[in-house]
């Protein structure tokens, strides 16, 4: 399957940012609060999220309010458990 975009958004940037926090210095939750801060600080407009992973804790909480504040949409998955 080959899907072809042109010109969608020419001057669109997209960033990448996986949040692996229980294989690295810092928890899950406190990686993904990281994730989400270090975005709004490189001035991304739209912060896509897919996290297969529990319930959101208050550190999340606490950045996707300063995303809010900052003029960032966050668009979250529901229901990311894969194939099973």
């Amino acid at each position: 399957l080959f899907i072809y975009f042109s010109m969608m958004a020419p001057e669109a940037e997209i960033y990448d940012y996986r949040v692996f926090g229980s294989q690295g210095k810092v928890g899950v939750n406190r990686a993904i609060a990281m994730a989400i801060d270090e975005a709004v600080d490189m001035g991304c407009d739209v912060i896509n999220m897919s996290i297969q992973y529990g319930a959101a804790d208050f550190s999340w909480n606490q950045a996707m309010r300063r995303a809010k504040k900052e003029g960032v949409l966050i668009v979250a998955a529901a229901g990311n458990s894969g194939d099973g």
